[in-house]
């Protein structure tokens, strides 16, 4: 069975969240849990830093279908919200998803340099097959973005506030 996100509608806090319990319009996934078709919780997605970063926490075991449907949620979201900036914090998910690299490489990132993105900072799992996808993806993706691995979340949102400062300066310094 192929994974499309399902987003439940905010509920309280009390009551479970169903998965199936009817799917938002594409893009709307900002603050909402991410689940696959089965249910099981992907992660999530906010804007943060004034708009400025869209981050995609990921969780759990992710299948390339998983990954494709978040991947295109994500694009989806930065048609809705643009920013130059994308973290994807991968450590808390595991799986191999190096079928995807060709269709990453040549499908998602020119659409990623299209809607503006600049910069990239990706977040390793701990997960060895996960941690090898990651170094592919960034091996052919640093042709295009500018893209940076990290084991720390920290360090990839302040290694991203960086570039986004610098990058807001440079214009100012040639004056």
């Amino acid at each position: 069975m192929a994974a499309s996100l399902i987003h439940p509608p905010p509920e309280p806090e009390s009551a479970p969240i169903v998965a199936g319990a009817g799917p938002l319009p594409i893009g709307d996934a900002l603050n909402r849990p991410l689940f696959d078709d089965q249910g099981k919780p992907l992660g999530c997605m906010t804007l943060e830093e004034d708009g400025q970063i869209l981050v995609g926490r990921w969780l759990g075991h992710c299948t390339p279908e998983a990954v494709m449907a978040g991947v295109r949620e994500l694009l989806a979201v930065l048609r809705r919200h643009p920013c130059r900036a994308v973290l994807s914090d991968g450590s808390a998910a595991v799986g191999d998803w190096s079928d995807l690299i060709a269709w990453m490489q040549y499908e998602v990132v020119p659409q990623l340099v299209e809607l503006g993105v600049q910069f990239a900072a990706n977040v390793r799992s701990t997960d060895p097959a996960g941690r090898l996808a990651h170094q592919e993806y960034a091996r052919v993706a640093t042709q295009y973005v500018n893209l940076r691995l990290f084991d720390d979340p920290r360090a990839a949102r302040q290694w991203l506030l960086k570039m986004l400062t610098e990058e807001a300066e440079a214009p100012r310094a040639g004056r």
